[in-house]
C-alpha cells in the first residue's frame, strides 16, 4: 500500500503531456499484474518514476510513503541503487550471462555460501531462482523426486493453510489458500490439500492459547490421517502467514507440526518469500518462530527487489538423497536462475544489510 502524503508545485505543461502520454500507453499496451479492467478504461495508473528511502514520487511530483515496501520486498529502502548498480555493473562488465545447467560462476558461489551461511542450521544447499513462485515449483519439485528416491513415490499430497499465499505458477498456485485465485485454472496439480490456519478470529472466548494449538495440530494430524500419512509429501507454511492478516502461531505451534512432520516421514517447507531476509528481525522468521524446516523457499529480500532474484535452501539430507537416486540428477532448471548479474545484486544487498545493522549496533551501544 503507497500512501500519497504531499502535492508539489503543479507541473509544466509539457510534463502534463508526458504524464498524459505515459499514462495512455500503459493503458493501451501494459497489461498490469492483479489490475481490475477500470484501471484500463477509466481511472489510469499513477506513474511511479522515483524512489527515496521508504517513499515514492509519481510522474505528477506527488509523493508517496511505501508503507509496504512494494509487495514485501524492499527491504533497504530506494536509496541505494548506486551501491548496488555499481555490482551489478562490475559484473555485467565480466560476465553478464551464465547459466547453473552443469557450470558454475563466482557470484552464484558466493551467494549460495552466504545464504546457507545465515540460514538456520542444517540448511546448506542453495538453489537459486528468479522470484518466489519458482523457489516454490523447485521445492516441489525436489520432494516429489525426494519421495520417489526413497521408494516411496505414494507420495504425492502438499498440504497448506487456508488463506495461504505461494505464488501464481501451476504448483504454487495448487497450493494456495486462496481459493478466489485457484478457482479459474482448476484443475491445477493433483493433490493439494487445506488447513486451518493461526487466526484465532471466531474462535471460542475462553479459549487459552495452549487449547488453539491442540485444535491446530489435532486438526492437521486428523488430515494426515485421513488422507493416508504415506500419500502425504510435504507441509509448507509461512511462519508468519501475510495473507491471512498477518498472523503470528501461538505457543508450541511451530514445534508440534515439525513433530508431526517427523512421526510421519513428511518434509516440512517453510514459505518465507515475505518473511526472510530481516523482515521480522531475523535472517529467517524460522529461527524467530523455532520452526526447523527441511526445506526454505524465499526470494524478494535476498536483493531486496532491486532485481528479481529468489532461492529454494534445503538440507543436505532432502538432496543427496535425490542426487543418489534413480535420475542421478535434481531434474530442474532455469534460464536465468542464478544469473550472474542478479546474484551479484544479491551479495551486495545482503553485505548493506549486514554492515547496517552493525552501524545501527554501535550506535545503540554508543
Amino acid at each position: 500500500m503507497s500512501i500519497p502524503t504531499e502535492t508539489m508545485a503543479p507541473e509544466t505543461s509539457a510534463a502534463a503531456r508526458e504524464s498524459s502520454e505515459l499514462q495512455d500507453l500503459a493503458q493501451k499496451h501494459l497489461l498490469m499484474h492483479f489490475t481490475g479492467a477500470r484501471t484500463y478504461t477509466e481511472a489510469p495508473p499513477a506513474i511511479m518514476v522515483k524512489g527515496e528511502g521508504c517513499w515514492l514520487e509519481d510522474e505528477k511530483g506527488n509523493r508517496y510513503l511505501d508503507a509496504l515496501a512494494g509487495l514485501y520486498c524492499v527491504q533497504i529502502g530506494y536509496s541505494h541503487g548506486e551501491e548496488i548498480g555499481e555490482a551489478v555493473k562490475a559484473q555485467v562488465t565480466d560476465l553478464p550471462y551464465y547459466t547453473n545447467w552443469g557450470y558454475a560462476h563466482p557470484p552464484a558461489v558466493r551467494l549460495a555460501a552466504k545464504v546457507a551461511e545465515i540460514a538456520p542450521e542444517g540448511l546448506d544447499r542453495v538453489f537459486l531462482t528468479s522470484g518466489g513462485s519458482e523457489s516454490n515449483e523447485a521445492a516441489i519439485k525436489l520432494i516429489r523426486q525426494y519421495h520417489q528416491a526413497k521408494g516411496e513415490g505414494s507420495r504425492m499430497k502438499f498440504l497448506a493453510r487456508r488463506n495461504a499465499y505461494h505464488g501464481t505458477s501451476f504448483a504454487a498456485l495448487s497450493i494456495n489458500g486462496m481459493t478466489n485465485f485457484r478457482k479459474p485454472f482448476e484443475p491445477l496439480m493433483h493433490g493439494a490439500r487445506h488447513f486451518s490456519n493461526t487466526n484465532r478470529y471466531r474462535r471460542p472466548i475462553n479459549e487459552t492459547e495452549e487449547q488453539f494449538t491442540d485444535f491446530l495440530l489435532h486438526e492437521l494430524e486428523e488430515l494426515i490421517r485421513q488422507e493416508g500419512p504415506d500419500t502425504v509429501a510435504a507441509i509448507f507454511i509461512e511462519p508468519l502467514q501475510n495473507a491471512a492478516g498477518s498472523v503470528t502461531p501461538p505457543r508450541g505451534y511451530c514445534e508440534g507440526v515439525r513433530a508431526i512432520c517427523d512421526k510421519y516421514g513428511i518434509l516440512l517447507v517453510a514459505d518465507e518469500v515475505i518473511t526472510g531476509f530481516g523482515r521480522l528481525g531475523e535472517w529467517f522468521a524460522s529461527t524467530r518462530f523455532g520452526l526447523k524446516p527441511d526445506i526454505i523457499t524465499c526470494a524478494k529480500g535476498i536483493a531486496s527487489a532491486y532485481v528479481p532474484l529468489g532461492a529454494m535452501i534445503a538440507t543436505s539430507d532432502v538432496v543427496d538423497t535425490v542426487l543418489n537416486g534413480p535420475a542421478g540428477m535434481y531434474l530442474h532448471g532455469l534460464t536465468y536462475g542464478g544469473n550472474p548479474s542478479a546474484c551479484a545484486a544479491g551479495l551486495a544487498n545482503l553485505a548493506l544489510m549486514e554492515r547496517e545493522e552493525r552501524s545501527e549496533f554501535r550506535e545503540a551501544h554508543h
